[in-house]
């Protein structure tokens, strides 16, 4: 038997391994800690070697910190007898057993309470300092936000640009890495580290939390009864009741509900079925399906689906839509946040099933933002143009902050046709929920569905953004002290009127005034809070101290 189409199930002593899924090397490996996936699974006479065992063939990430990088090439020195560095060590086809893997699923489900381990980071950029703080109940959920965090600094944060100066510093261990310029700790510095800790309440606060329970500190059995899900799975939901639609909406995520909880960027299967349930469409297409949310939603609520991505062989930008849908539901990826060809699939197995490379096509890949605007764009128009005549379109979009600037799909995707509902989504089940942050960083808690409507066949209206710059003295609503103001602020010193007539003259303001000169002068003398005559005919903005 050989399994290897993306998303296939394998269950073997009550595990189930699913093709494509994130799984974590056991300490039965060599590999133990890396976290990769399973692409291939061989048993019977497909089997290669001769374990009793099915062949579980898998793709492990290189670990990143050099303490991880050291103790794996220490593994497989001893193993060899030979020294080994990490170059001379195979990730991308290892060949395991399965007691040597566990799906991150089956780590999510764990009940473990105490100790609660604290992922920690601290950090300052050009002394601006920050922190986060997570918290969890079990060390190797812990660890994998540690690995992640670590990768994605290395990848496109400080550290990257760190990395190439003369007096980068380093050290790290098991359950911690830290960075810095040396002499510029204060100032320039990234630590991250995993720390056991107690989790300990008043008996009051606890008893009043969980009633049924008496003891100071958190039990198993307390955490089970404290979990919100089954408290109050969907506190604010969308059309729950199918009558009501909210402009609003949280959703608690739940296991198995739908799709793979696992797929990073993948959306509760129940803003889908709470769409379907509102809009009452009789097929659902999907363009980037990921993980099939979309599928189980429509399977689940009994109506058809139509459902692609680039793992499954279908290119958006460039293979034609086979349908004339009445509705698409659209997740594109949030820019280069998560990648998602090599990362969540294998782009090689892509290639041999279907014969392209899907990483050129992958919109998670494009460097640039612009460039990932356009893109995005392009195919948001091509979904749109393949509705049918009174269709709609719901497509579930964020906001990305890097480097302190932020960057909205929002406010950047066109939007053709009938703008019929903006819906907020508060995002749950995510990394940021367990992080607490400091310092000068809001983080981003929400999302946003867009329901547009296609009214006509051959002529709609379409609102895009558009970057311009403009003069503050062209500006329709800019004041004569705006403007004179804006002059007086790009001089270091005081300036003669002369210099003010000459800036300003050729602009629209003066144009539109006859006795814009005359304009000028009163400006500067009836506004003493924003402007200092300093000499005859010399003047200077009054600048704040």
């Amino acid at each position: 038997m050989l399994i290897c189409e993306n998303g296939a199930q394998f269950e073997y002593q009550g595990t189930k391994y699913v093709i494509g899924e994130p799984v974590i090397a056991t300490n039965a490996s060599e590999y133990e800690g890396l976290i990769g996936t399973v692409y291939e699974i061989r048993d019977g006479e497909d089997k290669e070697t001769e374990n009793s065992t099915p062949d579980m063939y898998c793709r492990f990430d290189p670990p990143i910190s050099l303490h991880d990088i050291r103790k794996l090439e220490a593994t497989f020195s001893n193993l060899y007898h030979e020294p080994k560095k990490l170059e001379d060590i195979t990730l991308d086809t290892v060949i395991m057993a399965p007691e040597m893997i566990m799906p991150l699923r089956e780590l999510d489900k764990s009940k473990q309470a105490l100790p609660i381990y604290v992922l920690h980071e601290d950090w300052a950029i050009d002394g601006e300092p920050g922190q986060s703080t997570g918290y969890f109940a079990n060390y190797q959920l812990a660890a994998i936000a540690f690995h992640r965090a670590l990768y994605e600094e290395k990848q496109s944060g400080l550290i990257q640009d760190w990395e190439c100066n003369n007096s980068y510093q380093v050290e790290s261990g098991e359950s911690f890495f830290e960075c810095w310029l040396d002499k510029e700790y204060i100032d320039n510095h990234y630590k991250i580290s995993i720390s056991p800790e107690p989790l300990i309440i008043s008996e009051k606060s606890f008893s009043e939390l969980v009633p049924s329970c008496k003891k100071t500190e958190i039990s198993k059995n307390c955490l089970d009864c404290f979990t919100p899900e089954k408290n109050n799975p969907y506190p604010l939901c969308i059309g729950k009741e199918q009558e009501e639609c909210k402009s609003c909406c949280l959703y608690i995520h739940m296991e198995n509900e739908g799709g793979n909880n696992q797929y990073r960027g993948n959306c509760s299967p129940k803003l889908l079925e709470d769409l379907i349930s509102f809009f009452k469409p009789e097929e659902i297409c999907d363009y980037m399906c990921g993980s099939g949310t979309t599928a189980a939603a429509a399977d689940k609520l009994g109506i058809q689906s139509h459902c692609y991505d680039l793992h499954s062989g279908f290119d958006l930008l460039h293979n034609d839509i086979p349908e004339r849908p009445p509705f698409i539901f659209w997740h594109p990826p949030y820019w280069d946040i998560i990648q998602y060809s090599d990362k969540m699939y294998s782009a090689e197995s892509v290639r041999m099933k279907y014969g392209f490379d899907p990483r050129p096509l992958d919109l998670s890949r494009i460097p640039e933002w612009d460039n990932f605007v356009s893109a995005m764009n392009y195919a948001m128009m091509k979904q749109y143009c393949a509705l049918e005549k009174g269709g709609r379109m719901a497509v579930l979009v964020g906001d990305i902050k890097k480097k302190g600037k932020l960057y909205s799909m929002l406010f950047e995707l066109i939007k053709p046709g009938t703008l019929e509902n903006v819906i907020i989504k508060a995002q749950h089940n995510c990394f940021s929920d367990k992080i607490r942050y400091t310092g000068r960083f809001i983080p981003i808690l929400h999302e946003y569905v867009l329901i547009v409507r296609k009214d006509a066949s051959l002529i709609y209206p379409i609102m895009m953004s558009q970057k311009r710059e403009i003069d503050v003295r062209d500006m329709p609503g800019a004041t004569w002290r705006d403007v004179v103001a804006a002059v007086l602020e790009t001089c270091h010193e005081a300036v003669p009127l002369s210099y003010l007539y000459e800036k300003i003259e050729p602009h629209s303001k003066a144009q539109k005034n006859k006795w814009w000169k005359e304009k000028v002068r009163q400006t500067l003398q009836c506004s003493p809070d924003h402007f200092i005559h300093t000499a005859r005919g010399m003047w200077a903005l009054r600048r704040a101290s």
